[in-house]
């Protein structure tokens, strides 16, 4: 007997014995029957009224409010949910719409007191915590309007018997074969058997032993070709190689667990205590019904209950023919990307340019960037030959890029890119003027030197009639103009709506859709003067960051762009002090084998308000407390928290502020000015430690100067927290502190979900940490030290200036980042050389520095990292992007003559 039908049995003794024992009363009858006709009523009323019929999951997801409150009738209530079981999207609106509900309950079950301290008290109170406790959600929402359209798949290799299940038994699949899921119930592989299925979207999904699973394709209603596939995962093991899903969704679907993804690789393991899910490439989004949506990188893992332990990667996928297959490829990029850095000679900086001057008058955004054609084009040849001669490499591309011509349009991209740019000079110039009428940004004018303008001509012609006959469209509406005499230039018309304009006059190409500025530069060429853009202050800035030498240059005017719309938003700007905005200059260069980008926002006079709240460069002493090996890691000096909170409260320009915080104290015993924001100091940093997986290893330093009055704020607000969630039914915090060595550590822990977090005060900070296992190594590390300040993957990165401190900084580390994934698949069974290539590959990966130095009418911004265009800028994996360059342009011109 299946344990279901012992179930029901026992169901049924229970009812018997009840039926058996208690003899209803005439009353109790009477009673019942009043609500059965009730009843009875209120069903026909409601089959008078809801006579729609539910055709898909719009009509279902509008029943899900009245389902949540339980105003939904029997039969209606029965379908939606035997739907949700079945439709992934369905199943997360109901999930969503019942923890809305849940919210909204609370909320309601106890009415609000309209006095500031109670509105606030949750807010100011919530804020003390936030410094020990993180918390964070996920919000989605689900598509809606699909309809099913089966589930086609390939074998495309079998090893063993794979079997096609349905109510009349088990049916052999051969290799080759196609299926449609939708006609049986599944498919199986048999003991020590495999397969490898091909998805009509091109996904790959390889099956453990043992595995049964089904497809589902849906189709968007309106949507033109956006659809989405479910791999419904009834048991066993599954490696999945999602394809790009455009604006669609692949879903693996299992008892207790929802996974959605564009396109990347993973697996899903369903058992009888749960599931769990690996990430090894890109990103997954997983529900496992009992926690909040979680978004999992590679390296990542996830279970759907306690129950489901984690096991290395290397365990879950041993089973793989494919396990080192991705790393590999990754290795071999990787390798490449700084074979190209080291071999490539790109542009080098540029200490003059005659196009800035032809820049036309009221720029507010200047675009320098250098001709890259030919280090592109040198790049190019150098993947070609390494595709030929390597067997990774060549397997990669022709399985990601041969299949859909992917191969031939790169190369065709490539070839168009060297073609311009041999006409173009070493800079091609973007400027976007102010539109005098509407004081907006107007339209843009392109800029740059041009060697043979007739050639440059027939090859942009060529091509675009080219592009358009390709996309079924008539070519755009280009009017070509060279060698214009100045006497000439009232020929320029304004011509036919759409026309754009290519103007070519002694080495000069202008080109845009405003006939207006090709008329401004005839004049300018016959007085053999520059644009009226020449001295503006504007102009002189960007003058001065030639004469410095740029390689790649972005300026915009701040000043002429801020333009608020309405009373509020100027007195806010007006107070925060981005009034006073000026310029934002970027600047990208490389030097040896660092790469370094900087931006400069100034302002037109000192800062003030929320813009002067980062202060200047000072010493730190937080990363002092942080881990060599660090992740990710940021600290930054600001203002004193206690004129910061002076500030918001000037800027709110309410009254009943200062009563409200009057009111907050009085009933609570806590000032928040004196009591929490003048014990805290202006220097803070957070960072994130190895190990990463299972628990990420978080930590948290904050200057104090008065660590007694903090800890006493905080043990009175937790007290007050705990009788507000008392009200709601809920256990609240405990705050416990313990003694180690003389240091007391104090443990913050939720009641409600077990989460917790371990804090102490040492040298004027406090440290928090996950747990006191690691907040005992950070202290550690600091005796010893062993802090990431010292640490070589830091201070290589380190900028060659006069300046010792910086207002802030931030740090990354890639490598580190993947180091649990590293050492989970050093066991991965296969060649051994690759696996250690793989590693090393991944270990040596870029890592990065960003910082700020904040002066007292300036904020400056730069950031540094390992490698050039190719191994940091720019992944190569990326550069297939190119290859719908000419059809994104067809595409343009078809649109555009669809409009006319």
């Amino acid at each position: 007997m299946t344990r279901d039908n012992k179930d029901f049995d026992a169901l049924l003794d229970r009812v018997s014995d009840t039926i058996r024992e208690g003899v209803p009363s005439e009353d109790a009858l009477e009673r019942v029957g009043d609500r059965v006709w009730a009843r009875i009523q209120q069903e026909q009323s409601e089959g008078r009224e809801e006579k729609t019929a539910i055709r898909d999951c719009s009509d279902y997801q509008a029943l899900i409010p009245a389902h949540v409150a339980g105003a939904l009738n029997d039969a209606k209530a029965m379908l939606l949910e035997d739907h949700v079981r079945e439709c992934v999207p369905c199943r997360k609106a109901l999930k969503q719409a019942r923890s809305a509900g849940r919210r909204a309950v609370t909320a309601a079950a106890k009415p609000a007191r309209k006095s500031f301290g109670s509105e606030w008290s949750w807010g100011i109170a919530a804020a003390l915590l936030l410094a020990v406790t993180l918390v964070g959600f996920n919000v989605g929402i689900p598509g809606v309007f699909t309809f099913k359209t089966g589930g086609l798949v390939t074998i495309e290799q079998l090893d063993g018997e794979l079997l096609a299940v349905d109510d009349n038994g088990a049916t052999p699949v051969a290799l080759g074969q196609q299926i449609d899921l939708s006609q049986v119930d599944g498919i199986r592989t048999a003991k020590n058997s495999g397969a490898v299925l091909r998805m009509e979207d091109g996904s790959l999904v390889e099956m453990r032993e043992r595995t049964e699973l089904t497809v589902e394709e849906r189709r968007n209603r309106f949507g033109g070709d956006r659809r989405s596939s479910t791999i419904d995962l009834a048991r066993g093991s599954v490696i999945v190689e999602a394809a790009d899903q455009g604006e669609g969704a692949l879903y693996v679907r299992t008892d207790d667990t929802d996974v959605e993804v564009k396109g990347t690789v993973f697996s899903v393991n369903a058992g009888l205590k749960g599931s769990r899910v690996s990430v090894f490439e890109g990103e997954v989004h997983v529900d496992t019904r009992s926690n909040d949506d979680a978004v999992l990188l590679p390296g990542d893992q996830i279970g759907s209950n306690d129950h489901v332990g984690r096991v290395s990667l290397a365990e879950e996928i041993a089973w793989s023919r494919n396990a080192e297959k991705h790393l590999a490829v990754l290795a071999e990029l990787t390798k490449l990307g700084k074979e190209l850095d080291a071999s490539i000679q790109m542009p080098g900086q540029r200490y003059s340019t005659r196009l800035l001057d032809r820049a036309p008058a009221g720029t507010v955004v200047y675009v320098a960037i250098p001709n890259l054609s030919e280090a592109l084009g040198e790049a190019y040849d150098q993947i070609e030959s390494r595709v030929n001669s390597n067997p990774v490499l060549r397997e990669w591309w022709t399985e990601e890029m041969v299949p859909n011509g992917g191969d031939a349009k790169l190369g065709e991209a490539i070839d168009r890119i060297r073609e311009y740019g041999d006409h173009l000079g070493e800079e091609i110039v973007l400027a976007i003027p102010m539109n005098v009428d509407s004081q907006n940004p107007g339209e843009p004018v392109l800029l740059a030197e041009i060697e043979n303008a007739g050639s440059f001509r027939d090859t942009l012609f060529g091509d675009l009639r080219e592009l358009a006959a390709r996309n079924d469209a008539e070519a755009p509406n280009i009017v070509m103009l060279e060698g214009l005499p100045p006497q000439e230039a009232d020929a320029l018309n304004p011509g036919a709506e759409g026309e754009f304009y290519f103007w070519t006059h002694n080495g000069l190409l202008v080109a845009g859709p405003n006939h207006q500025y090709m008329q401004q530069m005839a004049v300018q060429l016959q007085t053999k003067g520059g644009s009226g853009f020449v001295g503006s202050e504007y102009h002189e800035r960007l003058s001065d960051m030639y004469r410095d030498g740029v390689e790649w240059l972005v300026g915009v005017n701040l000043d002429a762009l801020i333009d608020p719309d309405t009373e509020n938003d100027r007195d806010f700007i007006e107070k925060s002090g981005f009034a006073d905005l000026s310029y934002l200059i970027v600047e990208r260069e490389t030097q040896d084998d660092l790469t370094t980008s900087s931006a400069t926002v100034s302002f037109k006079q000192e800062r003030r308000g929320i813009a002067a709240w980062l202060a200047e460069p000072a010493p730190m002493g937080s990363l002092e407390f942080v881990a060599p090996d660090a992740t990710l890691a940021a600290a930054f000096v600001m203002k004193e928290p206690v004129q910061v909170l002076d500030e918001l409260m000037a800027m709110t320009g309410d009254e009943g502020v200062e009563d409200g915080l009057r009111e907050f104290r009085e009933q609570h015993g806590i000032d928040l000015r004196e009591d929490i924001a003048a014990p805290i100091g202006g220097e803070f940093a957070i960072a994130l430690e190895p190990p990463v997986l299972p628990k990420p290893s978080w930590k948290l330093v904050m200057e104090i100067y008065d660590p007694v009055r903090l800890q006493n704020a905080l043990q009175t607000t937790i007290g007050h927290i705990n009788e507000m969630m008392g009200e709601e039914g809920r256990k609240g915090f405990s705050l416990g502190s313990e003694n180690t060595g003389g240091r007391d550590i104090w443990t913050l822990t939720s009641d409600d979900t077990g989460l917790s977090a371990s804090y102490t005060f040492i040298d004027g900070y406090m440290v928090a940490a996950p747990s006191k296992i690691l907040l005992d190594r950070t202290l550690s590390n600091r005796r010893n030290g062993l802090t990431l300040t010292r640490s070589p993957r830091f201070t290589s990165l380190l900028p060659q200036d006069g300046r010792i401190n910086f207002s802030a900084v931030g740090y990354s580390d890639l490598g580190s980042m993947a180091g649990p994934l590293l050492r989970q698949l050093q066991n991965v069974g296969g060649n051994g050389e690759t696996s250690s290539g793989v590693i090393e590959a991944i270990r040596d990966s870029a890592h990065s520095l960003a910082y700020a130095y904040g002066e007292p009418d300036r904020i400056v911004l730069a950031g540094s990292s390992e490698g050039g265009l190719f191994s940091s800028g720019m992944s190569l994996m990326s550069l297939s992007s190119l290859m719908d360059l000419q059809d994104a342009i067809g595409a343009a011109a078809a649109a555009e003559e669809s409009d006319d």
